[in-house]
């Protein structure tokens, strides 16, 4: 089996990976990211993530997976997000990457600490629709 490829991100790749997240979201985000990837296999587009800058030293980490191949490349994902955001934290010099993660998505709590991101607090009624989220962050 071949391996999944990376090119740069194009904000026309986040309707093609296909996340349940809010698209105009999702595309608003990635859209203002510097830097992107996106993780390609045999023309289907798996993954995207990237950084959204906050301010000088610190930045939003952002991903969306394509929920048909979540499982079956999550370990070619992870590899591949975990080597970027260390050469992205320190080329970029943000002393803070941080990720929130909806309270109902706490599965992907474990999956953001593999990335190297710690937790540090729930904060409450921050989405868009009401929902709570978890604050996590790399910290350099």
């Amino acid at each position: 089996m071949s391996l999944p490829s990376v090119i740069d991100f194009e904000p026309t790749h986040v309707a093609l990976i296909g996340d349940p997240a809010p698209i105009d979201q999702a595309f608003a985000l990635a859209t203002n990211s510097r830097p992107s990837l996106t993780v390609v296999h045999q023309g289907q587009y798996i993954a995207a993530f990237g950084l959204y800058p906050l301010h000088q030293s610190a930045a939003q980490a952002w991903m969306l997976v394509n929920p048909k191949y979540r499982h079956k490349y999550a370990k070619s994902i992870l590899k591949v997000a975990r080597k970027e955001l260390d050469r992205w934290q320190i080329s970029e010099a943000f002393n803070r990457v941080q990720i929130t993660i909806e309270f109902a998505n706490a599965g992907f709590v474990r999956w953001s600490e593999l990335l190297g991101f710690q937790m540090e607090g729930l904060m409450r009624k921050a989405g868009h629709d009401g929902q709570d989220h978890f604050l996590m962050a790399r910290i350099r």
